[in-house]
This record gives C-alpha cells, structure tokens and sequence, in this order.
C-alpha cells in the first residue's frame, strides 16, 4: 500500500446508485418485537437501538418485493447476531469465555444440526431463539439457502472463539490480514449474499453455487459490506479498535488513523472494481435465478451504506470519516485501474478474472 497525499476529491468509488425506500420499517420493528418476545425483551436502550437498526436494515438492504415476513425474518436473525455478541462482550474476559464454554456449544448446535434438539425449553434463550428463525427459514424459503445462512453465522461464532467480543479486541493487524479474516467469514460476513438468497427464495442450482466466480461473490460482498461500514462506524469505534479498515491501513503505513481515511478509501475503491468485474464476468454463465441473486447483491450493497449513513446506529455528524462516504447528488468517482490485486489476500480471486 503507497502512502500518498489525502485529496478532497478521494471519498468512496460506488457506481450503485440510490434506491427507494418507501416502505415503513416502523412496521417491521413491531413484527421483529414479536418474533423475538419469547427469548429476549429488548428493553434496555441498547437493546432496543439494536431493533431499531436491524428493522431499519431490513428495509435498505432488501428489495421492496421481499414479503413482509422474510423481511421481518431479516430483521430478527441480524438482531440476533448483535444480540450474541453482546452475550460475549460483558464482563471480564474469563467471565466472558466461561460464557462462551457455557452456550456457544449449543447455538453452533442449533445452526448445524439437521436434526432436532431435544428439550429446547432448556436451552440459553438465544439458542433457542436462532433455533426458532432456522426452523422458521427452512420452512418458507430454500432450505439450501437457510443452510448457507447459518454456516455463515455458525463461522462468525467461532471467531468469538478467540476474540471473546470485540470490546477485547486489542492486536493491531495490517489491512492485508483483516481482509484475509473477512473473506474467511469474520463478523458474520458469511450470511451477507446468502441472506439476499433466502429473502428473496431463490433456488440456485449447485452447479452455479459451486462456481469459483460466484464462491468468489458470496465471500466478497460481505468483506465489501463491513469495508463499508468501518468507514461509518469509526466515530463509534475510534482509533483504538483492531478490526477496523482504517486503523489497520494506519498500522500499515504508521500514520495516526485520523489520517488514514483517504488511503484506505484507495484500497476499498479497488475492492469494489473487483466486485463489479467478477460479477459482470459470471453474469452470462448463469441461469436466471443466480442474475436475480447478483441484482440483489447490488441492492445488499448499496443498502448497506444508505443503512450507515442513516441509522441512529451508525450515523455520527463528529465522523472525520463521513465526507469519504458515498451521498446523493455528489459527482460520480470515476472506476479506479484494477492492474493487480488489492491485497494479497484477495490475489485467487484477482486471478479469475484471467
């Protein structure tokens, strides 16, 4: 990665454009209230900023066709995930894994196992309560689909396995590892196109799932997704956080990460050209159930951001890193040159598009 000099042109290459979200997600708060009232009571303020986010990201990152139920299903598994993580951030860190020693077993079990659990009454209430949203999922979408979903969530559970929460994670890392950690599923990046798939009951056939360049796809919107929101979420996470983008670019070049906004702009902008190639390169190969899943990525993506710039969640006016971020009525970035990888780590898929 070069160092070089930040310019006010530099902000966040995103050639997908706005779309409308007219629907209430008010309504999809309500329904994911609901889901969730027998497991867990959102009643503090965090809790109740994770509804909100979550209903709220439903209603961006899914189509308006979507029905309402899946749109709701949406909702309450991304609550979940928050939810979980919450479980392994409170306390000392040896509270924290005897937490994990305790329940993660049984909510990787829940995501798994094709068979049912016996005496679900006693499991931890957020195992009970994925387990209710899987049973749910196979029961109203593709079950292929729902599987991919929870292999995704089950991989970023046993991240947690060593980082016990994000509160403990102190070990600095360069860009190059943490876009290696997101590819391999960290922050549940594995559930992002699957999700997509699920909500919108697509049966894609094996041997399109299967195919390098679409593997290739499923991996790369959710590292493309949290690239994306380490932009908007670094007021909240601040220069000491380790898995975020900018502070492991600042590792990198051994800037303060005030000042590592516009170079790592660079990196994700090339990130999102790979996208774009990969996906305009599979298009004619596949039937159409898997163009409708790479339409939907689009709107995964660019919903994604609309849900960073906008949520109470994310939206900060004290960001340093908010000018970078992608707003309506701004002058398009034009394509950044793809000549090799971004990064080492994304080198195999770099190299598909030979």
């Amino acid at each position: 990665m070069r160092d070089h000099q930040p310019s006010d042109e530099l902000r966040l290459y995103f050639p997908l454009p706005p779309l409308d979200y007219s629907h209430d997600y008010e309504d999809v708060v309500e329904g994911t209230r609901e889901w969730a009232r027998p497991y867990t009571g959102y009643v503090g303020a965090r809790d109740h900023d994770i509804l909100d986010s979550c209903a709220y990201s439903a209603n961006t990152c899914l189509n308006p066709r979507v029905p309402r139920h899946l749109r709701v299903w949406f909702s309450a598994v991304s609550s979940w995930t928050l939810l979980s993580d919450d479980l392994y951030d409170r306390g000392t860190v040896q509270d924290r894994q005897q937490r994990y020693a305790e329940v993660a077993p049984q909510q990787r079990h829940a995501l798994l196992t094709p068979l049912d659990i016996p005496d679900p009454d006693r499991l931890h209430p957020l195992t009970a309560y994925i387990w209710a949203l899987r049973r749910y999922g196979e029961e109203h979408a593709p079950p292929a689909a729902v599987r991919g979903v929870m292999k995704g969530l089950e991989r970023g559970l046993r991240e947690t396995a060593t980082e016990i929460g994000y509160a403990v994670r102190a070990e600095h890392c360069g860009a190059d590892e943490y876009i290696r950690r997101l590819l391999s599923g960290a922050k549940y990046t594995g559930a992002f196109a699957t999700m997509e798939e699920v909500c919108n009951r697509l049966t894609i056939p094996e041997s399109e799932r299967q195919h390098p360049l679409l593997q290739g796809l499923y991996r790369l919107t959710g590292t493309l997704g949290h690239l994306h929101l380490d932009f908007a979420g670094w007021a909240n996470d601040g220069p000491g956080e380790a898995y975020n983008l900018i502070n492991a670019v600042a590792h990198d070049l051994g800037i303060p990460p005030r000042e590592a906004g516009p170079p790592a702009v660079e990196l994700v902008n090339l990130v999102m050209e790979l996208f774009l190639r990969l996906r305009e390169k599979i298009r004619p190969q596949v039937g159409e159930a898997t163009r409708t899943l790479l339409d939907e990525l689009d709107w995964m993506l660019r919903g994604n951001v609309d849900w960073a710039l906008y949520t109470t969640r994310y939206a900060s006016g004290t960001n340093p890193m908010r000018p970078l971020l992608p707003e309506e009525h701004r002058t398009p970035v034009p394509p950044p040159r793809l000549d090799t990888a971004p990064c080492p780590a994304l080198g195999p898929l770099f190299e598909l598009l030979a």
